[in-house]
């Protein structure tokens, strides 16, 4: 488990970001899989939360690493729970296809681009994978 610093912890915290996404991009580099919680947060929201930049910025910085041909893929995963908030409820682990980060992010586009593009993608597939519950309708 690693560490993903807030603004809110710190602004002099953020830059330990750097050292955490290093080290997750050596250990895709190593073959290593990595678990992302992508929305950064949680609670009782039956709706996919904006996502984070974090993972987008470890896959590009591997891929980075590996001049663009690491194939670091991203598998979206979605999590419905019976009962949220009960101990051992069930739960239903519906897994996406899998996309290769260098089909989306690439050398010619700007970080901020890649990161863009990788958190649309992302976002864009976890619709047939978790119940979407508008919360102004609840």
């Amino acid at each position: 488990m690693l560490p993903v610093y807030r603004f809110r912890d710190g602004f002099s915290t953020l830059r330990k970001n750097d050292e955490m996404i290093e080290t997750c991009a050596n250990l895709l580099h190593t073959g290593k899989c990595l678990l992302v919680f992508g929305e950064g947060n949680h609670n009782d929201q039956l709706s996919l939360r904006p996502l984070q930049k974090g993972f987008a910025r470890i896959a590009v910085a591997a891929e980075e690493k590996n001049n663009w041909k690491l194939g670091v893929k991203i598998v979206p995963v979605g999590l419905q729970y019976d009962s949220h908030g009960d101990f051992r409820s069930r739960v239903l682990v519906s897994f996406g296809t899998p996309f290769l980060v260098n089909q989306i992010a690439n050398p010619s586009k700007t970080l901020q681009e890649n990161i863009d593009s990788l958190i649309k993608t992302t976002a864009d597939s976890f619709d047939p994978l978790i119940l979407h519950i508008n919360p102004d309708r609840v």
